[in-house]
């Protein structure tokens, strides 16, 4: 009885990115679904045209981001930041240089500005003239590189609830600590696992942090170079403006906000509560939300920040983050939200993102909805959901541009952490409480941070697999894990930690007894311990699970078998072999065919499942379908078509040895409904998770012409009229279009409070109810009808037994001209009270009373049970028009793609198969839709029962990958960038740098063969960098299409370099990095010998490194540039030896210039001496640049050079430090004395050079200043 209520419930929200009429497009009359009128290839934000529009007359320019579709293929680079960070950053640099082209050209676009630019998600912030933005976003959305295009819209906080002191229904602690850190079981982890979060970066991107606070105080991370005396903090700090620009500023909080959220994560215990789970992780903090509101753009930079942090000028600071949380309140699927998401998690992070507060049922927020997210829900003191924490079923169609790799859905949140009165820090060293899931979402950022505290490298998908295994869950929201409510359950980091700091455990193989054949998906779970551990067998069959030493029964099953139950030892650091054999179970089949029931014809492209099972299979042309190894028992089917309504479940009994038939019908969707008084959408909402089309409309459009439409539900009413009332009976009638009219508890008119008021017919209506109630609702089957078909006469239907208050409203006197009471309403706690449903044929038309669908806030469709909602679309389909059997009804189904990969210009053959299902003869024109837009479309004529296979050939230049869909069938296929498969040393480092120097990728190494096979993130000139300890070889290569490449080095085309190391005694070494004129900024670090290099113009430049047995030391070159590299001939560097200083001094005028350096035994200048912090000279290609400043940060001490000046009379006029490598200082002699006193002025240098020998020098210099 029971409606299949799916996840699609957010699909109105789903709807807000579509393609969009265009000014100047010629549209047609019924665009399809999806398309994009005009030639658009890119998505709109539905409001883009229209602000557009309002720029015109403001006068003010408009500010859009443009998103484009060049982007790396971040499943490959998944776990290697740098790699996706150089991928990401070289799709950008391509296309943001054609895009600025683009508007160097001016024409359409004059005027238009690029104010800042991302690549984290590939796009631009552009600012359009006033009078020429409506036309130029026009334009944009037809250039085929772009994705989508959307205003710098709002974004805001999670809303967070301030508790009253002294009002809260949790403790400020229990014992020590916050309840929320008490309910996870952190200061177990602390004590128990000496387990603090130490080594781990979280970045909060929030309103702002305090972190003078106690309990923050010396948290922030900061970059190693940083001066100690630079507030910035550079590598922990960010502010960001409106337009995504880095702002200078000290860290600070502007509403209060991020300064808790910073506190549950890492603050200390100084008031004698403990507030933060991990105390001992870093804080970073990207300032994204001044205000508690912020920019899609700020937003998208600080997300770009935390993955690859910078100080204020954009220069690299400090490390990535581990861990980013962030707490967002944006309802609905946002395909910006998409691409920044996906790169944190594929840059080795975890993304941790509040689920929002206060949804509509059945909806999410953004970006914590995005698949790649870990979601996190609010639980409160007794680890029940709290009512406000948002939940549902995402859908893949929910998103405009859903990644091909995402499921078809998937439930959100995926876990649920403490978030009721949570005890946390306040800017000004205050304490406060916050609810919401802002305050539940730092929980499990914090556990991760104490995850990967107790095992560095742990990777993201581990990370989520162990904090679902570990969660505590129960079926008070429903017995299915994950479920929309709970996710996969209350996160608990005692058991996460405990999992991933074991090092002792099991691993075993799960077979099938009869074949021996592994067992994919079999679940293995532990009995023998209160953990209640699970896991799941992988392809091959295999299983790890991590256990403190003991012994264990485990429990192996699977889908088709009986459990097989053994006893295991776990040895302490020992991980112990364990094997299950699972006996298949007896079974039978499962077949039937799934028909059309206007016609009984079968209906192709089904999906079949059999619920709660792997068990799938698609209709073919015949519509059957066949379900084997079935475990005898009772099993349920479903039925999920693109064209036609799903059924509910049908259930199905299973005897070992047979098959039982089962066949599926299949019925004509409902006509589109009016809804009147819906302004939440509640009705909208539910109505689109039945596959059912909902329009709003106003009363003046509901006394016009309704035959569009076949139902207008009439929900809230308050100010309609009688004459508007009069206006919509007169025209339903007409059109013959039905009308429900809905009601419920208010003080404000529904739908059958008109009919009262207006009509008199009902009679007379009545409420009643109250707060926190025992009672749930009910109608009461008093008369057999289709609205109640499935149900008997007496039986009671439960409507609500969610919400709080649980009013109700019912009716009397509603009689005459064919009207029928058909049931009552009540409620549990004190019975049935009166009418409640109610029917009436007109001549024309039909109407239906339900005294219990009306929506409020309080009471919707997502405190309705299931059967109220079928109660619901029972009587929209009874009171619409009777469907017409003889009707044509097409389905497009069997989508194919010939070829999944292509190259650039390559053909793929696009194919779907059509059949019409109707009772009479169709023209029908299929679509081809590619990236949003028609590409192309194929009439067919079809007979009843007839099939045909329409096709299409595409090409496509651009390497990307491409959605396909024909009606709502979907396919990929994806053109590939130009292959190169190169040849070169064997064991080789293998790089690749863009032609201005400013990134680079690592491609891997090479194998035995000296082979590797690559794909450049975008085509045409690139750099190819080969490098062993012994060879740098520098290739310029322009890439059009597949080719081979041979790097092979002929030695007599060479040169070589000699790297001479003039050596200073034991503990000497030296690393010289070799920068050739193609690498732009970047070298290439070799120790001491002699490289075979490609000839050209090289610089080098060399780091010395002299261990000590107290301390080591360091001394840095500065760069210099060799002589011309030429084939053949070798170059020698001798470099190294005791160190030289040197000094003059000159006299212009009253202007002393003192000239210094200290060099090696060479002439070699040193930029830099001193003794090394935590870092060391970089093993891998760096900007030669930033060498020194690498060395020179937090923990390192530079050795001191002095320059004193002595006047004629001996006496010292000046003395002080400078810097290394300034190698000038001019003084003004009048600053001494004026005059200028002739005679002898000496100049002395005192350079320290540490472990470096000599370990001190002196130089002097004299210069006369004549009479």
């Amino acid at each position: 009885m029971s409606a299949r209520r799916r996840a699609g419930m957010a699909a109105m929200a789903g709807l807000a990115w579509v393609f969009a009429a265009l000014p100047g497009s010629a549209a047609p009359a019924e665009p399809p679904a999806g398309a994009a009128p005009g030639g658009a290839t890119a998505l709109i934000a539905p409001d883009l045209l229209a602000q557009a529009e309002e720029a015109a007359r403001t006068g003010e320019p408009l500010d859009v981001v443009v998103a484009f579709a060049a982007a790396p293929d971040l499943d490959v680079l998944a776990g290697d930041q740098e790699a996706v960070v150089a991928g990401l950053q070289a799709a950008a640099a391509g296309s943001r240089t054609a895009f600025e082209a683009r508007l160097a050209e001016g024409g359409t676009f004059a005027g238009a500005t690029v104010l800042n630019s991302l690549w984290i998600d590939n796009s631009v912030l552009v600012r359009l003239p006033a009078a020429e933005a409506a036309a130029q976003v026009s334009a944009l959305a037809r250039a085929p590189d772009v994705a989508w295009i959307a205003p710098n819209a709002e974004v805001r906080a999670a809303e967070a609830t301030t508790t009253a002191a002294g009002t809260q229904r949790t403790p400020d602690a229990v014992v020590d600590r916050t309840w929320g850190v008490d309910r996870i079981g952190a200061h177990r982890v602390w004590d128990e696992l000496e387990v603090d979060g130490s080594g781990v970066r979280v970045a909060t991107l929030d309103t702002g942090v305090d972190i003078g606070h106690p309990d923050l105080a010396g948290r922030m991370a900061v970059d190693d170079q940083a001066e100690p005396s630079d507030e910035t903090h550079p590598g922990g700090w960010m502010e960001f403006d409106s337009y995504g620009q880095r702002v200078r500023s000290a860290p600070h909080d502007t509403t209060g906000h991020g300064t808790h959220v910073s506190g549950t994560i890492h603050g200390g215990d100084e008031s004698g509560v403990a507030v933060g789970v991990a105390p001992g992780a870093q804080l970073m903090h990207g300032l994204i939300l001044p205000g508690g509101t912020g920019t899609l753009y700020q937003l998208m930079a600080g997300m770009q920040w935390a993955i690859d942090p910078v100080d204020v000028h954009g220069e690299p600071a400090g490390e990535p983050a581990d861990v980013v949380n962030m707490s967002l309140s944006q309802v609905g699927f946002h395909p910006a939200m998409i691409a920044p998401t996906r790169a944190i998690r594929a840059a080795g992070i975890v993304p941790v993102f509040s689920i929002g507060d206060g949804c509509p049922p059945g909806l999410t927020s953004n970006p914590a909805n995005v698949y790649e997210a870990v979601a996190v829900g609010t639980t409160d003191g007794t680890d029940a959901v709290d009512p406000s924490s948002c939940g549902g079923v995402v859908d893949r169609s929910n998103w405009p541009n859903a990644p091909a790799t995402w499921p078809d859905s998937y439930v959100k949140p995926d876990l649920t952490a403490p978030g009721t009165d949570v005890y946390s820090t306040l800017p000004g060293g205050g304490y406060g409480h916050l609810s919401g899931t802002s305050a539940a979402t730092p929980h499990v950022a914090g556990t991760v941070a104490l995850m990967l505290s107790a095992r560095p490298g742990l990777v993201v998908d581990d990370v989520q697999r162990v904090l679902a295994q570990t969660a505590i869950f129960d079926a008070r929201h429903g017995y299915e894990r994950p479920n929309e409510r709970y996710g996969q359950g209350r996160v608990d980091a005692l058991r996460a930690v405990s999992e991933v700091a074991l090092s002792s455990g099991l691993t075993g193989t799960v077979t099938d007894a009869v074949t021996g054949g592994p067992v994919e998906g079999a679940t293995v779970i532990v009995t023998g311990d209160d953990s209640g551990r699970t896991t799941r067998t992988d392809e091959a069959g295999r299983y790890t699970l991590l256990l403190e030493p003991g012994t264990y029964e485990l429990t192996a099953g699977g889908f088709g078998y009986g459990d097989a139950a053994r006893t295991a030892v776990v040895r302490a650091d020992a991980v112990t072999t364990a094997d299950a054999a699972l006996t298949p179970s007896p079974s039978g089949s499962v077949a039937g065919t799934v028909t059309y029931a206007d016609t009984g014809s079968p209906v192709p492209g089904v999906d079949v499942a059999l619920a709660g099972t792997p068990l799938t299979a698609v209709t073919g042309s015949d519509g059957r379908y066949r379900f084997d190894g079935v475990p005898a028992g009772d099993w349920a089917v479903t039925a999920h078509s693109a064209t036609l309504p799903d059924p509910d479940p049908l259930p199905v009994t299973v005897a070992a040895g047979a098959t039982a038939a089962l066949d599926v019908e299949l019925r004509a969707p409902l006509p589109t409904v009016a809804t009147l008084g819906d302004d939440i959408g509640h009705l909208r909402g539910f109505l689109a998770g039945q596959d059912i089309e909902a329009v709003p409309i106003t009363w003046e459009r509901a006394g016009g012409d309704l035959s569009g439409f076949g139902t207008v539900v009439v929900s809230y009413a308050a100010g309609v009229t009688e004459g508007e009332l009069t206006a919509l009976l007169d025209a339903a009638d007409a059109s013959g279009t039905g009308i429900v009219f809905l009601d419920t508890w208010h003080w404000d008119p529904f739908g059958i409070s008109l009919l009262v008021d207006y009509l008199g017919n009902p009679a007379a209506r009545y409420e009643d109810g109250g707060i926190a109630v025992e009672g749930d609702l009910y109608y009461e089957v008093l008369a057999d009808h289709p609205i109640f078909a499935g149900w008997e006469v007496g039986d009671r239907i439960l409507i609500d037994e969610l919400s709080l208050n649980r009013f109700h409203a019912w009716f009397e006197g509603y009689a005459g001209d064919d009207r029928e009471v058909i049931g009552t309403i009540g409620r549990t706690d004190t019975g049935t009270v009166g009418d409640a449903v109610a029917v009436q044929q007109r001549p024309t038309n039909r109407h239906v009373l339900l005294s219990a669908h009306g929506t409020t806030t309080s009471n919707h469709p997502g405190t309705w049970t299931d059967d109220a909602g079928t109660v619901f679309t029972n009587a929209l389909a009874w009171a619409g028009p009777v469907p017409d059997p003889a009707l044509p009804r097409v389905v497009e189904w069997n989508l194919r793609v010939d070829e999944a990969v292509t190259t650039a210009g390559g053909e793929v053959v696009v194919s779907a198969d059509v059949t019409n299902v109707g009772g009479s003869p169709v023209t029908h024109t299929a679509e081809l839709v590619v990236h949003g837009a028609v590409a192309a479309t194929a009439e067919v004529t079809l007979e009843p029962g007839e099939t045909r296979t329409v096709s299409w050939p595409l090409r496509r230049d651009e390497a990307r990958v491409y959605p396909v869909r024909v009606g709502e069938e979907a396919a990929t296929f994806r053109v590939r960038p130009p292959r190169v498969e190169l040849t070169t040393l064997p064991g080789a480092t293998v790089e690749l740098v863009d032609p201005s120097g400013e990134w680079l990728m690592p491609l891997g190494g090479t194998d035995a063969a000296g082979r590797l096979t690559f794909e450049p993130p975008v085509a045409g000139d690139h750099v190819v960098v080969v490098r062993d300890a012994e060879h740098l070889l520098v290739e310029p290569v322009t890439v059009t299409g597949d080719e081979a490449l041979d790097l092979r080095p002929d030695v007599a085309g060479l040169a070589a370099v000699d790297l001479r190391l003039d050596s200073i005694g034991g503990g000497h070494t030296a690393v010289s990095y070799l920068r050739h004129e193609l690498t732009g900024a970047l070298g290439f670090p070799f120790p001491a010998g002699t490289v075979l290099v490609t000839p050209g113009r090289y610089d080098v430049q060399h780091v010395h490194t002299v261990r000590a047995f107290e301390h080591d030391s360091w001394a840095v070159s500065a760069v210099a540039p060799l002589p011309a590299a030429t084939a053949g001939a070798t170059s020698t560097v001798s470099f190294g030896g005791p160190a030289v200083a040197a000094a003059t001094a000159t006299v212009a005028g009253t202007q002393l210039t003192i000239d210094w350096s200290v060099t090696d035994a060479h002439g070699l200048v040193f930029v830099s001496m001193g003794e090394p912090g935590p870092r060391r000279a970089p093993a891998g290609a760096t900007v030669l640049e930033d060498v020194t400043g690498l060395l020179t940060g937090a923990g390192a001490r530079e050795t001191e050079v002095v320059i004193r000046l002595f006047g004629p009379s001996g006496a010292q006029l000046h003395g002080g430090g400078v810097g290394w490598g300034e190698g000038t200082l001019t003084r003004d002699l009048t600053s001494y004395a004026d005059p200028v006193p002739a005679g002898t002025y000496r100049v002395t240098l005192t350079a320290e050079t540490g472990g470096y020998p000599p370990g001190e020098l002196v130089a002097t210099a004299r210069a006369r200043v004549r009479p």
